[in-house]
């Protein structure tokens, strides 16, 4: 299973509650898992204008107000098949509905 999304918002999450850049080391530390894999999510954050930043002391910052990045932006800058499908729970007063839909309807 590809883990790019869920570490994506780990680090993001980590970037946006730092009160200073934190760099690909502290992140790996804290995701559990290998800094060079850090550095390719993050290159892919960069390339959409998510995060800003560079590899060592200086670290990485939002360009983006955390209020203001949806989970789909996220996610479509760091998958490759964009066709996702999302749950859209539904309530309804007869019933209950469960859809699935492509992320462009979302």
């Amino acid at each position: 299973m590809d883990t790019k999304f869920s570490v994506a918002v780990h680090v993001l999450i980590l970037i946006s509650e730092s009160p200073s850049p934190i760099n690909s080391d502290q992140m790996a530390e804290s995701v559990g898992t290998n800094a060079s894999y850090i550095r390719i999510i993050l290159v892919l954050l960069k390339k959409t204008e998510i995060i800003d930043g560079h590899r060592g002391i200086n670290g990485y910052s939002m360009t983006v107000a955390p209020e203001q990045l949806t989970l789909l932006q996220v996610y479509q800058a760091v998958m490759e098949d964009r066709n996702f499908i999302c749950w859209i729970f539904t309530k309804t007063p007869l019933t209950s509905a469960l859809l699935a839909v492509t992320f462009d309807q979302c």
